[in-house]
């Protein structure tokens, strides 16, 4: 296996349910890049000892530590300038914090490029909830209902996406991080992907845009508990503060987000929207 790198160099931290697969295969089609195959959240930058059993749980024999996982990355890799991963458990819960992958990637691959593939948080929260519903059957929000911890709810601490991005920016130089919006990334396609290898010092290539395959039209068919408008209320005061602090900070816009509480707050009670 030709290897010209030891650590992956391209990172899609997240978020998820935010088009994370479509822009791996996408990225993929660029002669420089190579994205990781056949594992795509190959989640390189947890602690070592976490991964065994990380991966045992989803089937994969054969991982025992970072040395083995790149068996299951590297497959097809012939020496591309960046070789990447995207597993969105790098922007779950407080995961940067806990498994201090920031720090991590800054030491590693200290010249490394992070994409932030972002979502209204809203439409990401609905498209999670639906998808536990119809898979599994349970809400997400059941720990929410059950113990009044917003703050520990993962549907929430997933769609504050300052919150994640801040514990990176503290290790990694802004510069060095792409913040994507997924509604610009379905609308204008290949574009934004041109912005991206602009980002990544990498020429334009025209017409590799792949189509996203837009799981969260997915409606639960499990059965949920109908939310208290307080606890809606209490989720959506802290999406929209966060909101307003990523603008603050690194100067995406989210103009286009539509964040009425009134809209989101039917949403919620139902679990769909149009």
């Amino acid at each position: 296996m030709a290897t010209g790198l030891k650590h992956p160099n391209l990172i899609v931290i997240g978020a998820q349910k935010s088009g994370t697969t479509s822009l791996h295969d996408t990225l993929d089609k660029h002669p420089d890049i190579f994205m990781s195959k056949p594992l795509k959240e190959a989640n390189y930058y947890w602690p070592e000892d976490k991964l065994k059993g990380h991966f045992q749980r989803y089937g994969y024999k054969g991982i025992e530590n970072r040395k083995t996982l790149l068996n299951f990355m590297m497959r097809g890799y012939k020496g591309q300038k960046y070789f990447g991963e995207s597993p969105t458990t790098y922007t779950q819960r407080n995961n940067a914090e806990r498994f201090d992958i920031p720090r991590r990637i800054s030491i590693e691959s200290p010249d490394a490029k992070l994409i932030y593939i972002v979502r209204n948080p809203f439409e990401r929260m609905l498209s999670m909830e639906r998808h536990n519903l119809s898979r599994y059957k349970t809400s997400t929000f059941e720990k929410v209902l059950a113990t009044g911890d917003i703050d520990g709810s993962p549907l929430v601490l997933n769609s504050m996406y300052c919150f994640q991005i801040s514990i990176y920016l503290e290790h990694i130089n802004k510069e060095n991080i792409f913040i994507l919006s997924f509604e610009d990334f379905i609308e204008k396609g290949n574009d934004k992907i041109n912005d991206i290898f602009s980002f990544l010092d990498l020429p334009n290539v025209d017409s590799l845009f792949v189509s996203h395959k837009n799981s969260s039209k997915v409606r639960g068919s499990g059965s949920a508990e109908k939310l208290p408008k307080d606890i809606i209320e209490s989720c959506y005061q802290r999406i929209v503060q966060d909101v307003a602090q990523l603008e603050n900070r690194t100067g995406f816009d989210a103009s286009r987000w539509n964040l009425d509480f009134d809209r989101w707050c039917d949403a919620f009670e139902t679990r769909e929207i149009d």
